[in-house]
């Protein structure tokens, strides 16, 4: 008696088992939400964009093993974005078909393991072609060209003269996605872009000598551009500040005595600069439109020589 109904608790044991099995699936440690390209093999997954780069003679490519997906959940290759031309086999171009130079277009579909979810990705298969890549020197003439492969890394070479003050700072390229990549897919031009330097100026003050509140002790300036210092102040009341000189030359003056420079920046070096003062007050210059314009005096005006004498 006892062995039967151990027997019989089994098999009810069993029969719930299976008949709860049979109202849910089973998907181990799988997300069976999910519906998400995870990687290409041999290329890149950028947001909901695939990537693959192909040789210039490729003619056809078996895309079955190269996309993997989160939790294995199943895809299907289409021709067009309302996933309606399914390519079933997986393999592209297809029959009838052919890859074009550039970027060859197809469109993946992922479905969830549990039907609750779809993602579609844009796929583009790359296909190199040969491009030019131009570079131009920073007044846009070309300096040299060259035939690359495209969907390449190309980093241009650098061989123009740079004048003294000016450096190379990078290049600016015509195809807006090689300065994010540095990966060459058309045709590009690239253009050397060349920045003034900048140099420091330093303030040598002698006992006595003070800059006013909140200014620093040094400035940086722009070759070629004008530039203002710092008007210093003097202990002496009976000193003026008569302008900025080098520290090097003692003729050679830097600024007048607002602190204004005499000329554009044209050293490529640093420059440190010493105060000059004098016992006699600035004269101010003269502010452009303040002399009275002169007006001629209507009784003044000559009388035309008619060649009549005054004689009667």
């Amino acid at each position: 008696m006892k062995k039967t109904v151990i027997i019989a608790l089994i098999i009810v044991s069993v029969l719930a088992l299976s008949l709860g099995l049979a109202g849910c699936q089973y998907y181990g440690e799988k997300d069976p939400t999910a519906a998400e390209v995870e990687a290409v093999n041999g290329g890149t997954v950028k947001g909901q964009t695939l990537e693959i780069v192909v040789d210039a003679g490729t003619e056809s490519i078996d895309l079955s093993n190269k996309i993997a997906t989160v939790s294995d959940a199943p895809w299907q290759l289409f021709r067009d974005n309302a996933c309606s031309n399914e390519i079933t086999d997986k393999k592209i171009p297809g029959e009838g078909y052919s890859l074009i130079n550039g970027d060859n277009s197809y469109y993946v579909s992922v479905k969830s393991l549990d039907g609750s979810a779809n993602a579609t990705y844009l796929l583009l298969v790359h296909k190199q072609y040969s491009v030019t890549a131009r570079v131009l020197n920073d007044a846009g003439e070309q300096v040299s060209s060259e035939v690359v492969l495209s969907h390449t890394a190309y980093e241009p070479k650098f061989e123009s003269d740079i004048p003294m003050g000016y450096a190379f700072d990078g290049w600016s390229a015509s195809d807006p996605n090689w300065n994010t990549d540095g990966i060459i897919r058309q045709d590009t031009d690239f253009t050397a872009v060349i920045l003034p330097k900048s140099y420091s100026v330093r303030y040598s003050l002698k006992e006595g000598e003070s800059l006013p509140e909140g200014a620093h002790t040094s400035l940086r300036v722009t070759f070629d551009d004008e530039f203002t210092l710092a008007v210093p102040v003097n202990a002496d009341a009976s000193l003026y500040f008569a302008g900025w000189r080098s520290a090097y030359d003692e003729e050679l003056m830097i600024t007048d005595a607002s602190g204004k420079s005499l000329a554009p920046w044209s050293r490529d070096a640093y420059l440190v600069v010493v105060a000059v003062w004098t016992t006699e007050a600035p004269v101010a210059p003269d502010e452009p439109g303040t002399d009275e314009p002169v007006v001629d005096d209507p009784d003044t005006t000559p009388t035309p020589d008619t060649g009549e004498s005054d004689a009667a």
